[in-house]
């Protein structure tokens, strides 16, 4: 049967989220408003990374920050095959008053629906958006990148060819010679 664990302390939760960010106890230690010299602070650190509820506590804490690797290629798997732009965008006209108050066209203007983009789940393939002078620009990430690095991760290029190694092993014109010898041999045997 499973110990039930204690509650942690405020200093102790901080502790846990510095700890977390830093991966240093003593830092974390000094951080969460423990008080004392460095040594002071280490002990603290070192003593809190001891204690079983402290430790559930940061194993908790890192399970929910950190992606494992199913989450990871998933996420590389959605960069790879990307979205639509324009399945989001809409060519609106524009229109302005002439000098009788007339609606004129005047151009077309490329509208994008962002809201539609995060609420369809692509909002994390967006790597940059920048507001320039003529409008927004979208910078999407590398689907190229993300399915060179599942490949990597899948094991699909096992083959490594090191062009700039150093070659070891016995010159050419050693070679060359041992082979002339043994050529020799075999004629005069």
């Amino acid at each position: 049967m499973a110990k039930k664990l204690r509650k942690l302390t405020a200093k102790q939760l901080l502790f846990v989220e510095y700890y977390i960010q830093t991966k240093n106890a003593t830092q974390s230690a000094e951080k969460a408003g423990y008080k004392g010299s460095y040594q002071t602070l280490r002990a603290v650190g070192s003593e809190n990374l001891s204690k079983p509820h402290i430790r559930a506590a940061i194993a908790d804490r890192f399970s929910e920050t950190i992606m494992d690797s199913n989450e990871v290629l998933s996420r590389l798997g959605a960069m790879a095959r990307g979205f639509d732009l324009l399945d989001y965008a809409e060519i609106r006209p524009v229109y302005a008053l002439d000098k009788e108050g007339e609606s004129v066209l005047t151009g077309h203007e490329l509208w994008l629906d962002l809201d539609k983009i995060r609420k369809d789940g692509y909002g994390h393939l967006i790597k940059k958006l920048t507001q320039t002078a003529s409008g927004i620009s979208i910078e999407r990430f590398d689907s190229h990148g993300a399915l060179v690095d599942i490949g990597k991760a899948e094991g699909l290029f096992p083959h490594k060819i090191d062009l700039d190694a150093d070659v070891k092993g016995p010159s050419m014109g050693k070679v060359i010679k041992a082979m002339q010898e043994a050529e020799k041999e075999l004629k005069d045997g």
